[in-house]
């Protein structure tokens, strides 16, 4: 069976097919809000979206909008009901992007691990398969490798293509505000590989 895990608080889902967020600065549209929260926020966006012009944009690699364009919404649909229609299974953890993940969602992913099938095929993702998606894929590994180093996992998830999650910055340039959350996730994947090795 195929799983897709989807780590984003932020708002998305389909508009007439094509793959729609909402955008907040720093990618934190819903920071603060609850897992219920932020789907009811996503929920309603969608539902209320159908039938009306929307003003929709791309995003430069500055995250500015560019060349925005207002499209008539005649559907629109959550990437669950897309995952599920193509009889896949859709796991949906709300994670604030940047930082390391909530207590509670890192419980519901270890007991979602536990619970799958020997041959399940995982796909993980958050917005831009860098820092979320990493984070999970290195406490997957764990799980999954409890006899190989930290370091080894860290670096088999970095050559992959993802972050460095314990990457430590020795001092934050000006304008560096994701520091202190780099630092928060060096420390908090140790303590969830000691965790792992203790159970």
């Amino acid at each position: 069976p195929i799983y897709v895990v989807d780590f984003r608080q932020e708002s998305h889902g389909l508009f007439n097919g094509h793959a729609v967020s909402w955008y907040g600065e720093r990618d934190w549209g819903n920071v603060g809000k609850t897992r219920q929260e932020a789907l009811q926020d996503e929920n309603q966006r969608l539902r209320q979206a159908k039938g009306k012009h929307i003003l929709m944009a791309k995003l430069d690699k500055k995250k500015m909008p560019v060349n925005p364009q207002r499209n008539k919404i005649e559907t629109a649909m959550s990437e669950q009901q897309l995952v599920e229609s193509a009889g896949w299974h859709y796991l949906r953890l709300t994670d604030t992007d940047h930082v390391w993940p909530a207590a509670e969602n890192i419980e519901a992913f270890v007991d979602f691990v536990r619970t799958l099938p020997q041959e399940a095929w995982l796909h993980f993702h958050c917005q831009a398969g860098k820092g979320r998606t990493t984070a999970y894929m290195v406490m997957y590994d764990i799980m999954k490798n409890p006899e190989v180093s930290l370091g080894d996992i860290l670096s088999r998830q970095y050559l992959l293509g993802g972050a460095y999650v314990a990457y430590e910055s020795k001092k934050a340039a000006p304008g560096q505000w994701k520091a202190d959350y780099y630092h928060q996730k060096a420390r908090m994947i140790e303590k969830f590989y000691g965790y792992v090795q203790e159970n």
